[in-house]
C-alpha cells in the first residue's frame, strides 16, 4: 500500500468515530421529531431575533479577539485577532479540532511570535472555557434536579482545570528546569527531539502569560464576555417558543452544550450540536421539535457566519484554505520560531 493510501486510512480512521458519534445523533433526532412542528418553531424566530443573533455572534468573536490580543501582549491588531478566532471556527467546521492549530500558524506568524507560542495561549484558552462551562452548569444545576447525576463530573472538570493551570504556572515560573528535563526526554524520544525541543522555548514563554495578574485578568474578563454573548443569543432565540423562559436556562443549555460538542464528531458538530441542545432543553419540558429548530437556526447561524467572514480574513491575511490546512500538518510546522 503506498504512503499515500495508508495517510487516507489513518485520516479515516481518526474521523471515524465522529462520524459514527454524529451519525446516530442524526438518526435519534429523525426518529422522535415530527417535521410539521419543526417547521412551526423555526417560523417563530422572526426578522429581527436573527439579526440580534448574529450581531451578538459577531460581538462575541470579536471579545475573543480582544482576550487574543491581550494573551498576545498586543503584538496582535484588533484585526488579526478577530479573523484569527473566526478562521478557526471556520476551519471546526471543516476539519474537526483544527481550529486551534490554524489559529496558532495565523496568529503566529502575524505576530512574530511563532506557532507554538501562540498554541500554548490556546491551551490556557481551552482550559478556561472548560472551567467557566463547568462552573456555569454547577451554578445552575440546584434548578436542574433531574441532572445531578452529572455534579461530580463537573466539580472533577474544574478541578482537573484548575491543576493544569497550576501545573503549566509552575513550568511558566522554571523554564529552565523544564527545559534541562524536556532536552534529557529528547535523548530518548526522536519525536520530541524533532518536534518538540525546536520550539519548546516559545512554548514556555507562551504560558508567561499565567505569571502576568494584570493581563491574565483582562483576557478572562473579555472570554468570559464572549461567553456572555453566546448566552444572550441563545436566550434570543428560546424566548421566541417559550416567552417566559427564565434566563438561567440559556445559562445551563450553553453549559451543556460546550460539554456536549467536546465530544468527537463529524466537522462543524454536525448532529451532535443539535442533539446536545435537544436533550438540554428537553429537561424544561420543551417539545424535541421546538428545541431541534432552535438548534438548527443557531448552528446555521454560525456556521454561514463563520465562512464568510473566515473567507475574508483568509483573503485579507493572504492565505488560502489549502494553504492552511497543509501547514496545519505537523511535519509542516516551522522548528524553530
Amino acid at each position: 500500500m503506498s504512503k499515500k493510501s495508508n495517510n487516507w486510512l489513518r485520516n479515516l480512521l481518526n474521523w471515524l468515530p465522529g462520524i459514527l458519534i454524529s451519525a446516530l445523533a442524526i438518526f435519534v433526532l429523525s426518529r422522535f421529531v415530527n417535521f410539521t412542528d419543526l417547521s412551526n418553531a423555526m417560523s417563530h424566530l422572526n426578522v429581527g431575533s436573527i439579526l440580534i443573533i448574529i450581531i451578538l455572534f459577531i460581538i462575541s468573536m470579536f471579545t475573543r479577539g480582544l482576550a487574543w490580543r491581550e494573551m498576545l501582549a498586543h503584538k496582535a491588531s484588533m484585526s488579526d485577532s478577530f479573523f484569527g478566532v473566526v478562521i478557526g471556527y471556520m476551519l471546526n467546521n471543516i476539519i474537526p479540532r483544527s481550529g486551534e492549530f490554524g489559529k496558532a500558524i495565523l496568529l503566529g506568524a502575524s505576530t512574530g511570535f511563532g506557532t507554538l507560542y501562540v498554541l500554548s495561549t490556546v491551551i490556557i484558552e481551552r482550559a478556561l472555557d472548560l472551567a467557566i462551562a463547568a462552573g456555569m452548569f454547577l451554578s445552575t444545576l440546584p434548578f436542574v434536579l433531574k441532572m445531578d447525576w452529572l455534579r461530580p463530573i463537573a466539580i472533577l472538570m474544574i478541578l482537573i482545570v484548575l491543576s493544569a493551570l497550576i501545573v503549566l504556572l509552575v513550568m511558566a515560573n522554571n523554564k529552565v528546569k523544564v527545559h534541562a528535563w524536556v532536552t534529557e526526554m529528547g535523548g530518548k524520544n526522536q519525536w520530541i527531539k524533532k518536534y518538540i525541543l525546536p520550539g519548546l522555548d516559545s512554548l514556555l514563554n507562551g504560558f508567561g502569560i499565567l505569571t502576568n495578574p494584570k493581563r491574565f485578568i483582562i483576557s478572562f474578563f473579555w472570554i468570559l464576555s464572549s461567553w456572555f454573548c453566546w448566552i444572550l443569543l441563545f436566550y434570543t432565540a428560546l424566548i421566541s417558543i417559550v416567552p417566559n423562559a427564565p434566563f438561567w436556562w440559556a445559562i445551563f443549555c450553553e453549559a451543556v452544550l460546550a460539554m456536549g460538542i467536546a465530544l468527537p464528531s463529524a466537522p462543524a458538530s454536525l448532529g451532535v450540536y443539535e442533539g446536545t441542545l435537544v436533550v438540554a432543553l428537553s429537561i424544561f419540558g420543551i417539545a424535541q421539535s421546538s428545541s431541534l429548530g432552535i438548534a438548527l437556526i443557531l448552528h446555521l447561524i454560525q456556521i454561514v457566519i463563520t465562512f464568510i467572514f473566515g473567507i475574508i480574513g483568509l483573503f485579507k491575511g493572504g492565505w488560502s484554505l489549502n494553504k492552511l490546512i497543509k501547514q496545519m500538518s505537523v511535519k509542516n510546522l516551522p522548528e524553530k520560531e
